[in-house]
């Protein structure tokens, strides 16, 4: 063989030296009172060679919400209890050839159990189109650090409380200026008469 291979046993008790490593018994478990660790080196020079970890469902009869790969962070509550604080979990929407979309959620833990925060849906019949769904329920709160910009056409606020949904715009400065709201007709400079600068 050539150095830095691995040595495989083909079953029968012979030895063979490999430069590909694959493993087909289930779980494999890396131990250090140290913090174990894995990397991936590349050593490519080139723009498009990059590390890469596939998660392959090798099951070939596809099918809607076939489950693809989790990720699971893990630790022991204060109890002694062993509990998944955190996940990544991803899965088939839509197995239709040409049509193929997936999903991907991000968990955390929030009173004992996971809870989905963030949602990402590839659309089934329209390119370009990724939904996204932010939150765990009505109590959450989203924080955007930085300015926000939408390019939709629409923006809804939707609440089912009465005397709800309230819009404030806010200003936390010590001075004596104060909030804005801004309609801007941002075309061109062609204006012409009686064009609309906003509605309220």
């Amino acid at each position: 063989g050539s150095g830095n291979e691995v040595l495989t046993d083909n079953g029968d008790g012979t030895i063979t030296s490999e430069s590909t490593f694959t493993y087909n018994s289930g779980a494999v478990g890396i131990t250090s009172s140290a913090g174990p660790s894995m990397s991936f080196y590349n050593t490519a020079t080139t723009e498009t060679a990059n590390a890469i970890i596939n998660f392959i469902r090798s099951d070939t009869s596809g099918a809607d919400n076939h489950e693809l790969g989790d990720i699971n962070w893990a630790g022991y509550d204060e109890g002694g209890g062993l509990h998944t604080f955190a996940n990544i979990h991803s899965e088939i929407k839509d197995a239709t050839p040409t049509e193929e979309a997936g999903i991907l959620e991000f968990s955390v833990a929030q009173n004992g159990d996971l809870a989905t925060g963030l949602t990402l849906t590839g659309d089934t019949d329209a390119s370009g189109e990724v939904d996204v769904t932010v939150g765990a329920g009505v109590a959450s709160v989203t924080t955007v650090s930085g300015d926000l910009i939408t390019n939709g056409e629409d923006v809804v606020f939707q609440c089912g409380t009465s005397g709800h949904p309230v819009v404030e715009i806010r200003n936390t400065a010590n001075d004596s200026s104060s909030p804005t709201l801004k309609l801007n007709n941002a075309r061109s400079h062609d204006g012409a008469h009686s064009d609309f600068a906003g509605i309220i």
